[in-house]
């Protein structure tokens, strides 16, 4: 056994989606570079509870607006508070009764300023929900079109769409009735305050304390004073707004996974037997506690046995695999592989010794070619065409590929929706064989084959 750190990391697919591209143009100091890394780090068990909000969360990106917080916005604010304390400083030197009743007011209008970037904050954040309820309706409705076709369910759907909406246009016009009120406060704000402090300082003039001249320079001073509020006014809505959209992105940030997905560390099993024992496992999935999947459980499976675990749906089988793969640790007892705890060991360098193909089979856009070599790039980064035929002809799918055109250089779309379930999961297979993995995991993985093709690839495989 041996510990290795990988020097270099694999290169991240640049799929990018609409949102993240217009928020790469719109705004290059945003560090959308750290957004799919931590995305991807992300545990099973943060992806089963927070799925819901990964559709707004590039929109986050492009709402954040960080040029505005750190750019030609931060010279606002800097512009505000040189002007608010400069302001103040003259103004005691000048009178300092009329300076407490400008500075008074100011705190004041400042005050309002504060309630209305909460205002701003608390209906950018339930017009977000809102619009991500409306997203992630619009997103399930098309990706399942002919279901929602079956059922009869496009005017429903339409019209709870347009329901949410709805909702989030409520909540703009009440805002901005609020909004309308403040922006009308700053309209005449300077001038009630220059009206309050001339009709102070006349009073001032008449007991002595101020000479006619001064009026001139108290109109100078009000100017220079009243330019922070100014500053302020304009900062108040795009910081409110900017502020909701950080909360919203900063709370990926926040998700701290149990499981390392990124790390380097742990031990490398030289030669690898695939021996696996579960010894008192006791497991629950995080998003069910009060639902037990395993207790005291135990099984021990050889190196070169071949195991079928059979139950009803629901009985656990899957998380068998999920818990070898190491997407989920036991909560108590232990998970060995070749007598080693799995968590000791290299996560990255374990899967790669596993080949794993879900009935939820997924394939990403690109060609055949490149989805079968998925998961070898760990290993190494140049796979010759030879290997991949070998392996597609143990998954009974050379046979298809070469009557393509383009044979391995056939795109198949989003998802592979432009072959065949059954050639989907033929491919996958093909993808898991690829690595020659110690261990191979299926998981209901030839649901969707006919029995010939469901024989032929049972006896392909080693």
């Amino acid at each position: 056994m041996k510990k290795r750190a990988r020097e270099e990391t694999t290169p991240i697919p640049k799929i990018y989606t609409q949102e993240i591209v217009k928020a790469r143009i719109s705004h290059p100091g945003i560090p959308i570079g750290l957004f799919f890394p931590t995305f991807e780090n992300i545990d099973a068990s943060l992806h089963r509870s927070r799925s819901k909000n990964y559709p707004s969360l590039p929109k986050s990106l492009v709402d954040l607006s960080l040029p505005d917080l750190v750019g030609i916005r931060l010279s606002m604010i800097i512009l505000a508070v040189f002007f608010f304390g400069t302001g103040l400083i003259f103004g005691f030197i000048f009178n300092w009764q009329l300076t407490m009743i400008l500075y008074s007011f100011i705190c004041i209008f400042i005050l309002i300023l504060y309630f209305e970037a909460r205002l701003i904050t608390l209906s950018t954040s339930l017009q977000r929900e809102t619009l991500e309820q409306a997203s992630v309706l619009s997103m399930e409705s098309m990706n399942n079109i002919r279901t929602v076709h079956q059922l009869n369910k496009q005017g429903s759907l339409a019209a709870k769409y347009e329901s949410l909406t709805n909702q989030c246009l409520k909540i703009a016009r009440r805002y901005c009735v609020i909004h309308s009120a403040v922006w009308s406060i700053n309209f005449a704000f300077p001038w009630f305050v220059a009206s309050a402090l001339y009709e102070s300082a006349l009073i001032l003039v008449d007991h002595g304390v101020l000479q006619p001249k001064d009026l001139i320079w108290l109109y100078a001073y009000i100017s220079f004073a009243l330019a922070s509020t100014n500053f302020a006014y304009m900062l108040i809505y795009e910081l409110g707004q900017s502020t909701s959209a950080v909360a919203s992105f900063l709370d990926l940030f926040d998700l701290i996974p149990k499981i390392d997905n990124n790390s380097t560390d742990g031990m490398e099993i030289t030669d690898l037997k695939g021996d696996i024992k579960f010894d008192q496992v006791h497991f629950v999935y995080p998003s069910r506690p009060n639902r037990v999947i395993y207790k005291n459980f135990n099984l021990h499976i050889k190196s070169g046995q071949s195991v079928a675990i059979v139950g009803p749906s629901g009985s656990g089988k899957s998380t068998l695999t999920s818990l070898i793969e190491r997407f989920y640790d036991v909560d108590h007892g232990r998970l060995l592989i070749d007598n080693i705890d799995i968590r000791e060991l290299n996560i990255q360098w374990l899967r790669s010794q596993i080949g794993l193909v879900n009935q939820e089979h997924f394939l990403f856009t690109g060609t055949i070619r490149e989805n079968i070599i998925y998961g070898c790039s760990y290993l190494r980064n140049n796979v010759p065409l030879n290997e991949v035929i070998d392996v597609a002809k143990q998954a009974n799918i050379h046979e298809f590929i070469e009557s393509l055109p383009n044979t391995y250089e056939t795109i198949v779309g989003y998802n592979g929706t432009q072959l065949s379930t059954g050639q989907k999961q033929r491919i996958a297979i093909a993808r898991a064989l690829m690595y020659n993995p110690r261990i191979l995991l299926f998981d209901e993985a030839t649901s969707a084959l006919d029995n010939a093709n469901e024989t032929v690839s049972h006896f392909s495989i080693p």
